[in-house]
């Protein structure tokens, strides 16, 4: 397996550097498996959106193995990759969560503070809970939307939050914050595994 953490910014969306933000330079990185040939041919190129939730499941199922200690099971919020590298199974349209956690407080040089957002489809949707103070730099509580449709907007420039009352992109909001409400507390697969106490699988 070959992944990298995130990517860095050298320039894209006035970003100098930094790898903190959300957008496509950051998540959108090289993830790269060799499987034991005895599998027999796997797809050369994915175009399935996947996520480093989805490496313990796929290499708990190469070895045969459960996610257990010895007292009990750990449920994965990602999924096996070999039945769709195998070309055996589809890939359902999910959201992945992309998320950034600092405190409220804390100096900072870089931004951002704190936010989760929810990548689905060709659409991003981002809230943040906290923001840094332009003249100290210090994250403190606040709000801030962004939303941008990757379709129309591939290189990210166009917040389209917030939008007018019942647009279509008004709606498409909606529906992310609600999926992201639900991603943010989510855990397992529905038919995989036993229901979160939640009540919200992951997709």
């Amino acid at each position: 397996f070959f992944i990298s953490d995130n990517g860095f910014f050298f320039g894209e969306h006035r970003i100098r550097t930094e790898k903190y933000h959300p957008y496509e330079e950051a998540i959108r990185i090289p993830f790269l498996v060799r499987f034991p040939q005895i599998l027999g041919p796997t797809a050369s190129t994915i175009e399935d959106p996947v996520a480093n939730i989805d490496l313990p499941p796929t290499i708990l199922e190469l070895a045969g193995a459960t996610p257990c200690t010895r007292h009990r099971c750990r449920t994965l919020d990602g999924r096996s990759l070999l039945a769709l590298a195998q070309g055996q199974a589809a890939w359902p349209e999910r959201g992945l969560v992309v998320e950034l956690d600092r405190l409220v407080g804390e100096p900072k040089t870089v931004l951002p503070c704190q936010y989760e957002g929810i990548r689905a489809g060709d659409q991003l949707y981002v809230e943040h809970s906290s923001l840094p103070n332009p003249a100290t730099g210090v994250c403190e509580p606040g709000t801030a939307i962004e939303h941008y449709d990757l379709g129309g907007d591939p290189f990210e420039l166009q917040n389209l939050f917030p939008s007018p009352p019942e647009s279509a992109a008004s709606l498409a909001q909606q529906r992310l914050s609600d999926r992201l409400a639900q991603l943010r507390d989510c855990a397992g697969i529905e038919g995989r595994d036993p229901a979160p106490e939640s009540g919200h699988y992951c997709e």
